[in-house]
């Protein structure tokens, strides 16, 4: 089959990568590289995806979550003197991109400050040969929305060359030829063995092979694949031999075949030139390597590194590595820098016994207020928890848990769970933080950058699950006064943001509404956050964080306006303070009792203050005094 190198012709048209209509786009961010070819270019994307907004689709470098390094890389077959990118209709009107040749910077970075409209970097003549390979990353925290790619070269500086795609028999011949610039098919049948998320494990009669890439089609242990696959050799982390930049249409369904089983093997046989080989390792321990996934796995004749790949849900189905002795462990002999490595898919009792289920925290790890009682349950009848607080791993000869743990300062607890005749669980660690006290001048006050001390609390969302709960509807009370959300172009929701922490999120056109207890009506509103501009009341913008009124009002309503302060016109409340006149002798006979505390300016308690200006609290009267 000849193919077109690039896929150009001659002509002096610009060629276009519309990635609107791309199949074989990346649909998650990943720091691991994804490969595709489109319109005849290849390209490498990490911490990219394919998005969708209100029915267009782009390709987003998600450099707000991942900044400085969200970037794809592409090459062409032949000379480009510009790149044209088009903007989605959501794009970031502030994000900037930074364009690399062979990896060194060409010129300066170009703003995207407009939606659905052309931005063009000029390419310098000495970065103009076919075959360069460009970068073009997102320089700052926001992503980068494009929905097409133009290269306006003429092509005439380099004949496209035309070449065949590569022949080879099997995969001993794939991996003999080891041609890492040309696309390769495998001409007979091979068969799948494990398939989670990118990686698919295939073997034959003279090889293993690991196809690395997105694929649409899905394969089961035993699948025989019809011949025909195709992509490019690639030799990662010095030894770790793969099959890249996969054509997809060439990945047919399978069909039915035999199970392929692992082949049982010891440590000491296990070297790097069994990559890719299925296996299984019996009678084995697992302990905890300092490493990120890593563990030392250990048997009868050595100890190597295990390296669970698969243990980040968003990409993968999990694999639960347990820990202790009498495992056997079936997986797969992977390399990285040269050492080889087991990559399991399966980890399991040598004895044939159950595992005890893994302690879980009540309240889950995080921020907490001084004095939080955690409690520890086990879904296992009959199985006791043992729990360290220094850090160490617990065993049956540590702490046994009888009753809830305080929490008075920085606490990291680590637990295991415990029965006769069963395996030890996994040990679980929960963190937690004391949350610092937020104290803001006013009758009320909401912290939504801790929502578990709102009434009524809220789940604390997390990096692992930015978008959290919504809260529309809800009516959080303080001292009498409510707040409330309701939905805009989005539902508002709790939100962890990955450079501003837990916030509370209100979109475009969403409003929110602060209502007054009886007899004090509501005399000025502080906030905390971004985009606060965005808020508009009767038509006037909140300035300076802060809305006043003197006569004083029963209800304060503002809605979220695109382009007063933002052009997406959403708004991120950190806290919201809400200063009454008072009117009644309620609010007085509240606080006859109630202790008085003192703060710093800087909200931390001080439990014996001396000579100086403090915030004197006392129930829900705030006031700055000098002592």
């Amino acid at each position: 089959m000849a193919v077109l190198l690039g896929a150009f012709t001659m002509s002096a048209e610009p060629v276009t990568v519309d990635f609107s209509t791309a199949t074989n786009l990346p649909t998650t961010e990943a720091e691991e590289p994804s490969t595709a070819t489109i319109n005849g270019v290849d390209f490498t994307f990490v911490n990219c995806k394919q998005g969708k907004y209100q029915g267009a689709t782009y390709l987003q470098i998600s450099g707000k979550n991942h900044e400085g390094k969200a970037y794809m890389e592409f090459t062409a077959g032949f000379a480009v003197e510009k790149i044209t990118m088009h903007t989605g209709t959501n794009a970031s009107t502030n994000v900037t991109v930074q364009l690399y040749a062979n990896d060194v910077a060409v010129g300066g970075a170009l703003k995207l400050g407009e939606k659905d409209a052309d931005f063009t970097i000029a390419v310098p003549a000495a970065n103009q040969a076919a075959g360069t390979k460009y970068k073009l990353a997102t320089s700052n925290k926001y992503n980068a929305q494009i929905t097409t790619l133009t290269f306006n070269g003429d092509g005439s500086a380099v004949e496209p060359p035309v070449v065949e795609t590569k022949k080879a028999a099997n995969i001993g011949e794939f991996l003999k030829a080891a041609d890492a610039d040309n696309l390769t098919e495998i001409t007979s049948t091979v068969t799948a063995v494990y398939q989670n998320g990118r990686y698919l494990y295939v073997t034959d009669a003279t090889g293993n092979l690991l196809v690395y890439g997105d694929l649409d089609t899905k394969y089961t242990n035993g699948n025989i694949i019809p011949a025909g696959i195709t992509g490019k050799y690639q030799n990662f982390s010095e030894g770790l031999l793969q099959m890249s930049s996969l054509e997809k249409a060439t990945f047919k369904a399978g069909t039915a075949g035999t199970a392929v089983q692992p082949e049982e093997i010891t440590v000491e046989e296990i070297g790097t030139d069994m990559v890719n080989k299925y296996i299984v390792v019996k009678n084995v321990s697992i302990a905890k390597a300092e490493a990120a996934n890593t563990y030392d796995l250990t048997d009868e004749t050595g100890t190597m590194a295990l390296y669970n790949t698969f243990y980040n849900s968003q990409y993968y189905d999990v694999v639960e590595v347990i820990e202790g002795s009498e495992l056997n462990v079936e997986g797969f002999v992977s390399v990285h820098s040269g050492v080889a490595q087991i990559t399991p898919v399966r980890v399991y009792s040598a004895t044939g016994m159950e595992q005890v289920a893994a302690p879980v925290f009540t309240p889950a790890a995080g921020t907490v207020e001084e004095g939080t009682e955690v409690t520890i349950a086990c879904a296992t009848e009959g199985a006791k928890i043992y729990y360290t607080l220094d850090g160490t791993t617990p065993s049956a000869t540590s702490t046994l848990y009888t009753a809830a743990i305080v929490i008075n300062e920085e606490t990291t607890i680590n637990a295991i769970a415990i029965k006769e005749g069963m395996l030890d669980s996994r040990v679980v660690e929960a963190k937690y933080i004391i949350s610092e006290p937020v104290v803001i001048t006013g009758d009320a006050q909401f912290n939504f950058g801790q929502p578990n001390t709102l009434n009524p609390a809220q789940n604390i969302p997390t990096s692992d699950t930015p978008a959290g709960d919504a809260i529309d509807g809800i009516k959080f009370t303080n001292n009498g006064v409510t707040v409330e959300f309701s939905a805009g172009s989005s539902a508002s929701r709790m939100y962890y943001g990955y450079n501003t922490g837990v916030e509370a999120r209100l979109y475009k056109t969403g409003t929110i509404t602060i209502t007054a207890p009886e007899n004090n009506p509501i005399k000025m509103v502080e906030f905390t956050g971004a985009g606060i501009g965005n808020l508009s009341v009767d038509g006037t913008p909140v300035e300076n964080m802060t809305w006043t009124s003197e006569a004083g009002v029963d209800k304060f309503v503002a809605t979220a306006v695109e382009q007063q302060e933002t052009k997406n016109g959403r708004v991120d409340f950190k806290t919201i303070s809400v200063t009454l006149e008072k009117s009644g002798v309620m609010n007085i006979e509240l606080d006859l009792n109630a202790p008085v505390e003192y703060y710093n300016l800087q909200g931390v308690r001080v439990e014996n203050p001396t000579s100086g200006l403090y915030i004197r609290r006392q129930g829900n009267n705030v006031s700055k005094v000098v002592l």
